[in-house]
């Protein structure tokens, strides 16, 4: 302070204040059967982590549902197999990580259009469309025989 105001006298009190920013980087993951019934563990997981904010967490709820249902149907056939799905969360975003060892398939290929999309007559894809169309970012990789999706929301 008294190099600051090189000499200058005081004309009132001072107040000094100092702040530590921290991190709050966080890293959990979840391994569950590939059983529809296990969407009530990991929306309690996601749930759980309390640095998400409400708001992320209601989307989070609606990406994971879709995409966690889709890999329990499609991903092992008739087998029995493992999904983990981590979430990685800083100061700047949320995401979720789904890894699942089955058949490969990229579910970021071939989204539905819904401009064209046929209300009336289409089955299947508005879930995938919804998650990615809530997603701010999502990649897909297959690698060590395993399918990763990544999913990001944004802390805005």
């Amino acid at each position: 302070v008294r190099e600051f105001s090189k000499g200058a006298v005081q004309s009132d009190d001072l107040t000094i204040l100092t702040m530590k920013i921290q991190s709050s980087s966080v890293h959990r993951e979840i391994t569950v059967k590939n059983q529809v019934e296990n969407l009530i563990k990991l929306n309690e997981f996601i749930n759980s982590e309390q640095s998400i904010p409400e708001e992320i967490k209601a989307e989070l709820f609606l990406i994971a549902e879709e995409l966690f249902v889709n890999i329990c149907s499609y991903a092992y056939g008739e087998k029995e197999g493992d999904i983990t799905v981590s979430i990685d969360s800083d100061n700047e975003s949320v995401t979720l990580t789904f890894e699942d060892y089955g058949v490969p398939f990229d579910p970021t290929e071939k989204v539905i259009d819904i401009e064209v999309y046929d209300h009336d007559n289409s089955i299947g894809g508005l879930g995938r469309y919804l998650a990615f169309e809530l997603a701010d970012e999502c990649s897909y990789s297959y690698s060590n025989n395993k399918n990763i999706l990544k999913i990001t929301k944004h802390r805005e």
